[in-house]
C-alpha cells in the first residue's frame, strides 16, 4: 500500500490545503490511471489490484479522516475546536454544496468502487491463468467492499448514482459521470445482491480475516443494512451466524485501542474487519483528535453530550483522556506524528448489540445477555433490555461503545429516528427539516455529471 504521508510537515500541509475551498481536487484514483486491460493481465496484477482497492479503502476522507469527523460533528459526538471552515460548516449542520471534504468523501467513496467495479470485470472475464478460487476470492472482496461503500453513501447523501461498470481509466469515472441518482431502494438492492455474491464467493474461502473483507464481514454488513430496512429476519439470521463464528470480546476495554506508545492495533478476537495503518502508510485520525503537546492539530474534540452519556464507572470514558498526560481528548487514536493507528469498521460488540436490539424488539429475553456482555466488559452493572426500552438503551449503549468509529453516532441516531432532535438541541447548528440530514451533493458531481442538474440537490441546499 502506497506511502500517504512521509513526515508530519507534509502531512500538516496537506491537511492545510483541504481546508481551502478554492483548491483543486483530483479525483483519479492513483491506483487506477492506466487502462484497465493494460494493468490487470494475470494473477499477480490481479492481487495487486485488490491491494490497490484497499488503499483506496484507507484514503484520509474516509474512516480514518473525514467521514468519521464529519459524522461526528453533524451530530452530537464531536465539535470543532479549530480554524478549518469547511468543519465549521459541518459542525453547524449547514454546508454548503462546495465544502471541500464533502467533495473529496464523495470522490473517495467513488474511487474505491471504481477499483471494485475493475476487479469484478476483468478478473471475471478477461484473465486466463488464474485459479477458480482466485477469481472467487477476488471478486468476493470487491462485492464487498463496494456494497460497503453504496451503504456510506446512501445513508449520507440519499438516492445516488449507482456505478457498476468498469471503466478503463479513472477519469471516466469522474465521481459517477453521466449517471443519474438512483432511488435509496434501488441502491439497497444492490447492496443486498453484491453481498449475497461475496457471501458465496468467499464461503470456504475467505471466511474469516481481520483486514480483508471476508465472508464474516459480509454478514455483518448485511445485518446493518436488513437493520437500516427494518427487516428483523434477516438481520438475526446473519448475526446469529457470527454468534459460533470464533469471535469474542475483548478481555478489556483497553485492549482496544491505542496507548502511550503504541497505535491501535486490531484486535484479534474482537475485529470483524479493520483498516491497518503503519508508520509509513498512516491515518490522518489521531492528528485531527490531539491538540499540540502531542503533535496534533487539535481540530475535534469531544462533545459534552458525549461525556455526559457515560455511566459512573463506566471503564469506556478513559478514551477521552490521553492517559500518559491527562489532557482531555477523544484518545482511542494516539499516534499523531506517525498515523500508526489501526481503524475499527466492524466489531463483534456490534454484533452482541445488533443482535441484542433484534431479541428486544421481539421481546425475546436473550436481549439483555446480550447488551450485558458489553456492558460487563466496561464494567458497568446488568440492565433488562426489552421492547419498551430499546429505542432508548440502545443509541446510549452504541453511542459509548462506538464513539469516532465510522460515523457510528450519526448513523444510529438516523435510523432511531432521533437525529433531527439531537440536531435541535445542538445550540450552534442551523436545522432545516427537509434536508433529512443528508450532506448536499457535492456541486463537483452537479456540474461534471451530465445526467445531473441543480435540481438534483438534496433539499434544503
Amino acid at each position: 500500500m502506497k506511502n500517504k504521508f512521509y513526515i508530519s510537515t507534509f502531512l500538516i500541509s496537506f491537511l492545510i490545503c483541504m481546508s481551502c475551498a478554492d483548491e483543486f481536487v483530483d479525483t483519479e484514483s492513483e491506483n487506477n490511471v492506466q487502462g484497465v486491460d493494460n494493468q490487470i493481465v494475470d494473477a499477480s496484477t490481479a492481487e495487486d489490484a485488490l491491494v490497490g482497492m484497499y488503499n483506496d479503502l484507507q484514503d484520509a476522507d474516509l474512516y480514518s479522516g473525514t467521514m468519521n469527523y464529519y459524522l461526528g460533528m453533524w451530530a452530537d459526538e464531536q465539535v470543532h475546536s479549530g480554524s478549518f471552515p469547511a468543519f465549521s460548516q459541518i459542525f453547524g449542520n449547514d454546508p454548503d454544496s462546495e465544502n471541500i471534504n464533502n467533495n473529496n468523501m464523495w470522490d473517495a467513496f467513488y474511487n474505491t468502487i471504481f477499483a471494485a467495479n475493475n476487479l469484478i470485470k476483468v478478473v471475471n472475464t478477461d484473465l486466463q491463468a488464474i485459479t477458480e478460487d482466485d477469481v472467487a476470492r477476488i471478486t468476493g472482496q470487491a462485492y464487498g467492499i463496494r456494497a460497503l461503500m453504496y451503504f456510506n453513501l446512501v445513508r449520507i447523501y440519499g438516492p445516488v448514482p449507482l456505478d457498476l461498470e468498469a471503466n478503463q481509466i479513472s477519469g471516466d469515472l469522474d465521481a459517477a459521470s453521466s449517471l443519474p441518482r438512483f432511488s435509496e431502494q434501488d441502491v439497497y438492492d444492490q447492496i443486498n445482491s453484491d453481498l449475497l455474491q461475496c457471501i458465496s464467493l468467499l464461503d470456504g474461502i475467505l471466511d474469516r480475516s481481520v483486514d480483508r473483507f471476508s465472508r464474516d464481514a459480509a454478514r455483518t454488513l448485511q445485518a446493518q443494512v436488513a437493520l437500516q430496512l427494518d427487516d428483523l429476519v434477516t438481520a438475526q439470521t446473519a448475526l446469529e451466524s457470527l454468534l459460533n463464528a470464533g469471535y469474542g470480546l475483548a478481555t478489556n476495554v483497553s485492549d482496544l485501542y491505542g496507548g502511550a506508545n503504541s497505535g491501535l492495533v486490531l484486535s484479534p478476537i474482537e475485529t470483524i474487519f479493520g483498516i491497518p495503518y503503519s508508520a509509513t502508510d498512516g491515518s490522518t485520525i489521531a492528528f485531527f483528535f490531539s491538540d499540540q503537546p502531542d503533535g496534533g492539530r487539535d481540530e475535534v474534540r469531544f462533545s459534552g453530550s458525549l461525556s455526559a452519556a457515560f455511566e459512573p464507572g463506566d471503564e469506556r470514558a478513559g478514551s477521552l483522556v490521553n492517559p500518559s498526560s491527562g489532557i482531555s481528548r477523544i484518545s482511542k487514536y494516539t499516534q499523531a506524528g506517525t498515523g500508526d493507528d489501526d481503524v475499527y469498521v466492524f466489531r463483534y460488540a456490534d454484533v452482541l448489540l445488533m443482535l441484542a436490539e433484534v431479541y428486544a424488539k421481539q421481546d425475546d429475553a436473550r436481549a439483555s445477555g446480550l447488551i450485558n456482555q458489553v456492558r460487563d466488559r466496561a464494567g458497568l452493572p446488568d440492565v433488562l433490555l426489552d421492547s419498551g426500552n430499546v429505542n432508548t438503551l440502545i443509541p446510549r449503549e452504541r453511542f459509548v461503545e462506538f464513539f469516532a468509529e465510522s460515523g457510528d453516532r450519526y448513523h444510529t441516531l438516523k435510523r432511531f429516528d432521533l437525529l433531527d432532535v439531537v440536531v435541535q438541541n445542538k445550540g450552534n447548528a442551523v436545522f432545516i427539516a427537509e434536508r433529512n440530514n443528508l450532506f448536499p451533493i457535492p456541486q463537483n458531481e452537479l456540474d461534471n455529471n451530465t445526467a445531473l442538474s441543480g435540481s438534483d440537490q438534496n433539499a434544503g441546499y
